[in-house]
């Protein structure tokens, strides 16, 4: 199975990470990371790519898998 796509801005596609500032993520800053939508994200997380902080109401993904995920959808 391939990784999801998402669209990229230009400020994502290079790979300087800076503008990644917080040390954990919620779905909606995720959302507006890989300009995808809330069932991509989900999918995406369901399918193995990204992983998620333990938790049973809300969903936080840690910095260093949203990089991860970015370099690993971006082929580099």
């Amino acid at each position: 199975m391939c990784i999801p796509k998402c669209m990229f801005s230009a400020e994502t596609s290079n790979n300087n990470w800076g503008f990644l500032d917080k040390p954990v993520y919620t779905v909606e800053d995720l959302m507006e990371i890989t300009k995808s939508s809330r069932t991509t994200i989900w999918r995406i997380q369901k399918l193995g790519f990204l992983r998620k902080l333990p938790g049973k109401t809300s969903v936080h993904v840690p910095r260093m898998e949203v990089v991860r995920y970015l370099e690993s959808a971006s082929g580099s």
